[in-house]
């Protein structure tokens, strides 16, 4: 019974932390025109990671 009274606590103490979004670091563009690629498959379904193009 006294870990169902925590309950109500433990959610909200826990609630903060689930919006939490982390965007990976990028390196720096090689060029002025250059444009981030994000990951995507190619056309021969091979799987690219993100870039610079």
């Amino acid at each position: 019974m006294q870990s169902l009274k925590k309950l109500p606590i433990l959610a909200l103490a826990l609630l903060p932390l689930t919006g939490c979004v982390v965007y990976p670091n990028r390196p720096p563009p090689p060029y002025a025109q250059a444009y981030w690629v994000p990951g995507h498959f190619g056309p021969w379904g091979v799987w690219h990671r993100g870039h610079w193009r």
